[in-house]
């Protein structure tokens, strides 16, 4: 069926939001006031022809656009995304003055993580790209202008090389093939970690196959396969096999060396990140003479680079991989006045407060699911002075600085910054003091 709809608003997850017959869709492709003739099939709409467009639209030539569902805001000019993302935060945290968002410059091929999935496309033919929303059917996203370039090129020689050696996609429901993914990390140098994550510890021509994809890109610095037997949706298994170099890369960040590796968290914008942390430790107003918390620190990245601002920075993370990179990053640095502990962050709090030990700041940058009630509560405990609050889930940021409200803390400061041009996703900074 078609018929002709009117967009209202943007939805949660970026889609435009349209009434057909009393019943709410979302359609891929369509912006605030644009009026459009839609397909309806089932409960998927998608757009045919657009009758009246915004002044907000701008024009994206990515054919996987409509499907893949990863750069939700492609067609909107960056301008109105940022008012966008400013005024989401607004909503979130109303009475408070909120500053516009730190918007990026390169709004485009930086991200420098991708995580592809191999599958058979038309003609049997090895594909890699994103999950189409809503499904486990697989979107092709070799030319991803989201991805960095040499990324792009890595993934089209996987495909390449698993068609001329015979090493087939996993199919995740027949429990058959070899190659799940591949995650590939790039940094300012250009230079790339390729992690071949396999449903077998030795699939068809490993070693040919990995001599030819170095010999292809010499940018890459090592490869690794990554088993993965699970029957989940988790990317990476627990087993790693180093095939070529060292098993991880090294990045320049804020002046400072980072080596990452497959499984440890580092953030995707680099550019960002600097603005990012940055403008965090300009919040934290150091003296020289504190002591810091870095909770959920993965590699030191945010204590490593406020090291040189503060008298101490202990630094805390459940990923072992992680606080290995860290205590490697420290000594790869020069820098003595970090300490690393690999414990779950809540576990740490606790007996920290038990201990009643003495931090002057802290600086928490937790996961999507944000922190728990019971470090928040052992946190206050510890009576920081400034507490800096980074979170890539605001939703989640909003829950938990009710209960620093709770304990006593005020925000003082809200600071949005666009880590994730073209996407609905947005990172933001509370400032909070007793």
């Amino acid at each position: 069926m078609r018929t002709e709809v009117k967009c209202k608003k943007l939805d949660e997850k970026g889609l435009g939001e349209c009434w057909i017959n009393n019943r709410k869709f979302s359609c891929a492709n369509l912006l605030p006031n644009e009026k459009a003739i839609v397909e309806v099939e089932r409960n998927q709409i998608k757009v045919v022809e657009l009758l009246e467009t915004s002044a907000d639209r701008v024009r994206f030539s990515c054919k996987a656009q409509s499907s893949c569902g990863a750069c939700q805001l492609s067609h909107m000019s960056y301008v109105k995304e940022c008012e966008l993302k400013t005024d989401k935060i607004k909503e979130l945290f109303p009475g408070l003055k909120v500053n516009p968002i730190l918007g990026a410059n390169k709004t485009e091929h930086y991200r420098n993580k991708t995580i592809a999935t191999f599958a058979r496309g038309q003609k049997g033919k090895v594909i890699a790209g994103q999950y189409e929303m809503g499904t486990h059917h697989v979107s092709d996203a070799t030319m991803c202008v989201y991805q960095t370039v040499l990324s792009n090129q890595i993934v089209k020689t996987c495909c390449r090389l698993m068609e001329k050696y015979k090493i087939f996609p996993y199919d995740e429901d027949r429990q058959r093939g070899h190659l799940r993914h591949v995650l590939i990390r790039t940094n300012t140098q250009n230079k790339a970690l390729v992690t071949l994550i396999s449903a077998v510890a030795d699939f068809p021509e490993r070693k040919k196959f990995m001599g030819e994809l170095k010999k292809s890109h010499p940018e890459i610095e090592t490869i690794i396969t990554n088993v993965n037997t699970r029957h989940s949706s988790a990317v990476l298994g627990d087993k790693e096999l180093i095939g070529y170099g060292e098993g991880y890369i090294e990045d320049v960040l804020c002046g400072l060396k980072f080596r990452i590796s497959s499984s440890t968290f580092y953030q995707i914008h680099h550019d960002q990140t600097e603005v990012l942390y940055r403008k965090a430790i300009e919040l934290a107003d150091l003296k020289g003479n504190e002591r810091v918390l870095d909770a959920y620190c993965g590699i030191g990245t945010i204590s490593m680079i406020v090291s040189k601002h503060v008298k101490e920075a202990v630094g805390v993370e459940i990923n072992k991989a992680s606080i290995r990179n860290a205590i490697a990053n420290a000594k790869l640095n020069g820098i003595t006045n970090c300490r690393y502990i690999a414990e779950d962050c809540t576990s740490y709090m606790l007996k920290a407060a038990a201990q009643k030990e003495q931090f002057d700041v802290a600086f928490l940058d937790p996961a999507r699911e944000g922190s728990t009630p019971e470090f928040l509560d052992a946190l206050s405990t510890l009576n920081p002075k400034k507490i800096v609050y980074i979170s890539c889930n605001p939703q989640t940021q909003k829950r938990d600085a009710a209960v620093l409200k709770k304990k006593g803390y005020q925000i003082r400061h809200v600071q949005p910054v666009d880590m994730f041009p073209r996407t609905l996703h947005i990172e933001n900074i509370l400032l909070f003091t007793r």
